[in-house]
């Protein structure tokens, strides 16, 4: 399960200059593998933050607990994604990385 949300640049007073964030808590399944693809396509990412995944991901840790489902909460930085050309581009970069991820998955 992914959830994808935005998050603002700066936040009192203390400007947040990374691009993407990944929060988890319980498992890396999903961690590692994006993490990896923002990595290679020279994204500036940061593991539980802006947030912290242990106290941020109430609801995808519950369907975890409740259903053991591989979880992971992407955050992008709202400015990057205020107009077409930033959204085209943010879609277009999770796209891949998920299609890549899912390929991998694949027997």
């Amino acid at each position: 399960m992914v959830s994808i949300h935005s998050f603002t640049r700066n936040s009192k007073n203390v400007n947040r200059g990374i691009e993407v964030g990944l929060l988890w808590n319980k498992t890396m399944d999903l961690l590692l593998p994006i993490q990896r693809n923002l990595k290679d396509k020279k994204i500036h990412f940061g593991r539980n933050y802006p947030y912290s995944g242990f106290h941020y991901n109430y609801t995808i840790d519950r369907l975890y607990r409740n259903f053991y489902l591989e979880n992971i909460t992407i955050e992008i930085r709202n400015d990057l994604i205020c107009d077409q050309k930033g959204i085209k581009k943010y879609i277009s970069l999770m796209s891949n990385i998920f299609k890549e991820f899912l390929n991998e998955k694949k027997p």
